[in-house]
């Protein structure tokens, strides 16, 4: 019995397997034709333009949407002209939600700053996928003087094991670096935050932003140790523990992963202070629905993560926040 049963059960096994890796290769082809449908449908939206250019926009709030358009003599929505440091982002729907690298620009620019913001994250997406598409590569080698390239992997990658997301993600960060080698200032990991209910097995905030810091600040190591590109972890994820205490889930959206417009608040103010060495007190500008009191509170929090935890390696030597 067990003589024909077990050659039996080997044989279903192999044909599950095949089907399951022609779903897996149908399921990335469709994920990839849908993401360059995306890149195509967005050109000039990702670049922080409208499909019609800023002077099609007749108000100042809908001029305010979008990061390289300015609203000039109170009167016209005009392409920011004079823009210096460009910044390039790759990610997800934690990139993408509350439009928060609009944030990041507004915030820049009320700091003195003026840079040319480029949003190239695309919703589902993780790093390796990025690296699958043209448009990645054309769009990092496009110019060589990109103040930063901000790299942010899917949530819950670098909260697992070394040993799986030394498959995947660990990879890719290589690619990335390889590519991105003599194009940028710096390479800059967006360490993200725990799920407000964890994940398997411990189910905690807690324990799933531990796992996180851990993995970034393993990769961000690994890959700052062979190149000349400095390599910064942007301490998102501290100034969310940071803020959890007060704020906890009002940090989310209503999902417990994706984040609030507090949430991407936080993110967009670390985000600054690690791409340009400035505190996030030296900013004035707040996001509509967020009082003056939730951010200054979420300016101290991002300051203090960025002052204490801030992570730069550069040529295998791991350092505080004095970079140039």
């Amino acid at each position: 019995f067990w003589k024909l049963c077990l050659p039996l059960s080997q044989a279903i096994a192999c044909l599950l397997a095949v089907s399951m890796c022609r779903e897996t290769e149908v399921n990335e082809k469709t994920v990839l034709e849908n993401a360059e449908q995306f890149i195509t449908s967005q050109r000039r939206l990702i670049r922080g333009m409208p499909p019609d250019g800023c002077e099609k926009l007749e108000s100042e709030s809908e001029c305010d949407e979008y990061s390289n358009c300015i609203w000039k003599n109170a009167k016209i929505c005009k392409f920011s002209e004079v823009l210096k440091s460009p910044v390039l982002f790759f990610g997800n729907s934690f990139t993408i939600r509350n439009n928060m690298v609009r944030t990041f620009y507004k915030l820049a620019r009320s700091a003195g700053e003026n840079p040319l913001v480029v949003n190239k994250a695309i919703p589902s997406f993780l790093l390796h996928q990025h690296l699958r598409l043209a448009d990645t590569i054309e769009t990092i080698q496009s110019r060589n003087d990109w103040k930063a390239v901000i790299l942010q992997e899917q949530s819950i990658q670098l909260s697992y094991p070394k040993s799986r997301y030394s498959e995947v993600t660990l990879p890719a960060l290589f690619e990335f670096q390889r590519i991105i080698n003599g194009y940028s200032e710096n390479i800059v990991l967006y360490l993200t935050w725990g799920y407000l209910s964890g994940r398997y097995p411990e189910y905690t905030y807690t324990s799933m932003q531990q796992a996180l810091i851990g993995g970034y600040e393993d990769v961000a190591t690994n890959i700052g140790s062979t190149d000349s590109t400095v390599t910064k972890v942007s301490p998102v994820g501290y100034a969310w523990r940071l803020a959890f205490d007060e704020y906890g889930d009002k940090l989310y959206d209503n999902d417990g992963r994706h984040p609030s417009k507090l949430g991407s608040y936080l993110a967009a103010l670390v985000h600054f202070s690690t791409v340009y060495n400035k505190s996030a007190l030296e900013t004035d500008w707040r996001v509509n629905g967020v009082s003056e009191k939730h951010a200054k509170n979420l300016m101290a929090y991002a300051e203090e993560a960025f002052q204490k935890h801030l992570l730069v390696v550069e040529q295998g030597e791991r350092r505080s926040n004095t970079f140039p």
